[in-house]
């Protein structure tokens, strides 16, 4: 059977755009002469033809593509790199904003792109949303799954509105609650009315002291004429600034397992290096070949996974700081607790923390924060890192296979890589060690979490 996203059942007489065409062409044909003096709230529309650079443009790409020496099949997934140089130069450049080409995605237009970015924003994320508001904003959230239904006075549960009234210039306050993603549209849609350079950068004020996301839309930014009228936010200092996106790092490595059956279950030839994920791939639920995969996580714990990931090889490689995890460069920056504990849950948790675990985690590291870097000279650290390097990197792991496993020394090589692995690589010199080991066991209480997803 399949199902339906019933989502879809909370929008209120279907969406917005189609219903005002639906009504507005029952009043026409019941009032013509009324019909003639109408103004239309619906999708806009334009009323002049294409000037003669649009067509002239039109006119010789179409020349272009059909020619066999100049003709483009499919274009880059990203928009041709002359448009997005031409958008780099002109749109951000000329506003003395530093966008370059690469940053730039050319897509088949903000509506989708509003609606898109939703997949990859988590569910808890409180949205606030200018009202009156382009319908996009709103309707597509609805369709997401992001909101209660509609009350009465057609307003949805779970939805921070911001009024747009004539008392504040169509231009609202930042709320007094917390907002995770806001959505902006300047020169506003539907009221037609801009913000200020320090009305923006009230929003970016508070959009770094909340870690939210600003979603802004800058459609009608050609229109503006005024010369102390932002195009874009990003003309406020600070705001590229912002620590509001979410990063998923690049993957470093994969594997396939199959079976380890050919090293015939003797655990020092047992492949050292990946036997401590074949173990906590089989504490979950793996069955040992590919041809029974398991795709989703038990959303109950059992008693066996914590001490999995507590006693396990793969928790201290995973879990140290060490000189080349991500997490230790966390540690190491210039953020609040409370900054970092929101940084550790997205890196593992994909999502923000709430309120009683943004509580709980900043009072686990908040003693000794101020001193958790230690005071020493660069070349004491150096020959500290010096004497912990690991070992197993100088062990010779090319010489051991399943065809000589018999042979003695090869055995000793593996053993000896078993040895190295499980006591995984040694923990950074330039964190305190008793304020390390508590975040250390943060990291590991995230993991341990069913919504564990990703860690780089």
């Amino acid at each position: 059977m399949a199902f339906i996203n019933e989502h879809y059942l909370k929008l209120q007489a279907g969406y917005l755009f189609p219903e005002i065409g639906r009504r507005v062409k029952e009043f026409t044909e019941a009032n013509p002469v009324a019909a003639a003096r109408l103004i239309r709230c619906g999708i806009g529309d334009v009323t002049e033809a294409l000037p003669p650079a649009c067509t002239e443009a039109l006119h010789a790409a179409v020349d272009e593509m059909a020619d066999r020496e100049t003709f483009k099949g499919y274009g880059p997934e990203h928009g041709y790199e002359f448009l997005r140089e031409a958008i780099s130069e002109n749109d951000f450049r000329a506003h003395d904003v530093n966008v370059s080409a690469d940053e730039i995605f050319v897509s088949d237009g903000a509506k989708c792109d509003t609606a898109n970015i939703l997949d990859i924003l988590g569910h808890q994320n409180r949205i606030a949303i200018t009202d009156p508001v382009y319908p996009v904003y709103l309707d597509t959230n609805v369709m997401a799954g992001h909101t209660d239904t509609a009350n009465d006075a057609g307003q949805y549960g779970g939805i921070i509105y911001l009024p747009c009234t004539a008392e504040n210039n169509f231009v609202p306050a930042t709320p007094d609650e917390k907002a995770d993603i806001i959505y902006l549209c300047y020169p506003n849609n539907p009221t037609g009315a801009t913000a200020t350079r320090e009305q923006l950068a009230g929003w970016v004020a508070y959009a770094k002291e909340n870690n939210a996301l600003i979603l802004f839309d800058a459609a009608y930014e050609a229109f503006i004429q005024d010369g102390d009228i932002p195009h874009s936010i990003y003309e406020i200092d600070g705001a590229r600034n912002v620590s509001n996106s979410l990063h998923l790092g690049h993957p470093r490595h994969s594997w396939q397992f199959a079976s380890t059956s050919n090293e015939r279950d003797r655990p020092s030839l047992s492949l050292p290096f990946a036997q401590p994920y074949i173990s906590l791939l089989e504490t979950f639920g793996w069955r040992g070949s590919r041809q029974n995969p398991v795709s989703q996580r038990s959303s109950e714990v059992n008693v066996l996974q914590p001490a999995m990931l507590h006693n396990g090889t793969l928790s201290r490689q995973v879990t140290r700081l060490t000189e080349d995890s991500e997490l230790t460069h966390l540690a190491l920056s210039e953020l609040s607790t409370d900054q970092l504990v929101s940084q550790l849950f997205k890196r593992i948790l994909s999502r923000e923390p709430d309120e009683p675990e943004l509580l709980l985690f900043s009072e686990l590291l908040e003693p000794g924060y101020r001193q958790r870097i230690r005071q020493i000279s660069e070349q004491q650290l150096q020959q500290e890192l010096a004497a912990l390097a690991p070992r197993w990197k100088h062990l010779p792991r090319g010489r051991v296979s399943w065809s000589n496993h018999l042979n003695i020394e090869a055995n000793k090589i593996k053993q000896q890589l078993e040895a190295a692995v499980r006591r995984g690589p040694p923990a950074s010199p330039r964190l305190d060690k008793d304020w390390r080991l508590r975040m250390e066991d943060m990291v590991w209480a995230l993991m341990n979490s069913p919504e564990f997803i990703f860690l780089p």
